[in-house]
This record gives structure tokens, sequence and C-alpha cells, in this order.
């Protein structure tokens, strides 16, 4: 009796069938049939990473909730033939990547619903801080517990309206705070209402005097800053947060560079000798000579 085996070509001793000769008869004997059923625990966990795929496209939730919802209710078995977290977190971001669908722009801003996403800074902090509700005169406040903790321990706050980089539905709402509250409403015969807060309150005198800020220029620079990184005017809200959120992991490296004793940034020479010149003019004022030192000021001041 001979026998052959036959091998396939690019494998290495693969037995695919025996042939037997006996007698000028031959008789083939095929390798056994694979007949075992499906693994339940890896088509569970197929149907898993099927729905963490769909819930990545139709879902608000955040990566990290997609992933903990659909591991809810999966026993333990399902559980180990799963990927790793970091594998499951990576499909999320793959897939909304890949499907390329942004959320449309709300009509309005009583229509604005932000998605779990953008309420979380990058490090997994709670980013939005208050939420006024749904209506025309909607307020909407970010920051971390952190900075928020830094701004409650200033003496002084420096603020600045930035129109370019913020949606346009905030434009007019802005514009009208600062008449109504710092500068007052143009009347008829070009005069102007008083405002809320009076001029005296908010001149520069005492500022200039006690070595403070005169002007918002530092925040100034961030909002020129910020737009050069969006880089565009008026983007729609989910960007504009998403730059956001950037931005503030920046400034949180900044923060810690600051407490952990590094110099970030100095004030020139030319800046510090400008202020001491009119700090040495405000120490002369009297109000006899009110002309002469509006005069002196005036030499200090490029429009």
């Amino acid at each position: 009796m001979d026998m052959y085996s036959i091998k396939k070509r690019n494998g290495l001793g693969l037995l695919i069938g025996v042939v037997l000769s006996i007698k000028a008869r031959i008789v083939c004997v095929d390798k056994k049939e694979h007949r075992h059923g499906p693994d339940l625990n890896q088509v569970n966990a197929r149907r898993v990473l099927n729905q963490v795929k769909e819930n990545a496209i139709t879902s608000l939730l955040s990566t990290q909730q997609i992933v903990a919802s659909d591991g809810i209710n999966i026993n333990q078995s399902t559980a180990s033939a799963l990927p790793a977290l970091s594998s499951m977190t990576r499909l999320v971001q793959r897939t909304r990547r890949d499907a390329n669908t942004p959320l449309s722009s709300p009509n309005s801003l009583s229509s604005i619903a932000l998605p779990l996403e953008n309420t979380i800074s990058h490090r997994g902090e709670q980013f939005l801080q208050y939420d006024s509700g749904e209506h025309e005169n909607g307020i909407l406040i970010f920051s971390t517990n952190n900075t928020l903790e830094l701004l409650r321990s200033s003496d002084c706050w420096y603020c600045d309206a930035t129109f370019k980089t913020a949606h346009h539905r905030f434009l007019n709402y802005t514009r009208d705070y600062f008449e109504d509250f710092y500068i007052g409403r143009i009347l008829r015969l070009n005069t102007r209402r008083p405002p809320l807060f009076p001029h005296s309150l908010w001149n520069c005198y005492d500022a200039t005097i006690n070595n403070n800020g005169r002007t918002n220029n530092s925040v100034e620079g961030w909002h020129n800053g910020f737009a050069r990184f969006i880089n565009c005017h008026h983007p729609d809200i989910f960007k504009f947060l998403e730059f956001l959120k950037s931005s503030q992991n920046l400034n949180e490296v900044k923060i810690t560079q600051l407490q952990s004793g590094m110099v970030v940034s100095v004030e020139r020479n030319r800046y510090k000798d400008h202020n001491q010149r009119l700090a040495n003019i405000c120490n002369t004022y009297r109000r006899e000579n009110i002309i002469g030192y509006l005069r002196n000021i005036a030499y200090n001041i490029t429009i």
C-alpha cells in the first residue's frame, strides 16, 4: 500500500488530504471537517464593539461615557473577550473622526445644547461652571475650579471683550452691557444717559498711584493670540469651545510654572519707565492746577 500526502504550496507542512493506493484503487480520505460551535464570548464582545461604534456616531456622550455605558450590562466572560479600555477609547475617537459628522450650529441662544464633552476640560475637570438655561438672555460660564480659586484670591481682575472669536449671537449683548453699565447709552441731541457705574468709580488715578494696571493690554494680548489660534472669525459654538478647552489646558501649564517660581514674562523697561512718569505726575495733582495736570498727562499718552 502506497500513501501520499498532499500539501498546500504556500503552507508549511499543512496536511489537507491523504491518498491511499490499494491494488489500483484510489481511496481519498479527507481531513475531518471543522465542527464546533461559535465562541459566545467573542460574539457578545463583537456586539458590544458594534454598539460602541454606533453610539460614537449618534450619541452626544463623551468618549469615556460611551465606553462606560456600553459596558454596564456585560458579564465577566464577555468582558474578558473585549480589547483593552484604551483601545475601546481610541475606537470611539477614530469612529467619530472617520464619520466626520459635526454638530449643527444652533439657530438661537435658547437652542444651544452642549454635549457632555464640551462641559469637561481635557483633564477631565468640570469646565461648564454655570448655565442659566434655555432662553435668549442665557449665560454660559466656563472655567475650572483651580482658576476660579485664583480669581477669588486675586485683588484685581482684568476683563476685555473679544468679538472676532465670539459667536455672532453674543455680540449685541456684550455691547449693550458696557453701554448700560459703564459708558451710558446715546440719547437724542448726541447726549448720553448716565451709566450705572459712574466714571469716577473706574478712572485710572488710583490705579496709577498704587502701581496697578491701568489698561487691559495683557488681556487684549491674550485675545489676539487666541484669535490667531482659532484662525477664523465667529466660529460655531462647538469649535469655539474645543479651542477654549485647549487654551485652558495650556494656561494650566503656565499657572503651574508660575506657582513653581518660574518667571514666565517680564515687563519691558519702556513700559516700566512710562508707568513711573505717569505716577510722578499723579503725585503732583492739585485741583487748582487741573489744566496743567491734564497737559502733563497728555504728553505721555499716545493715541
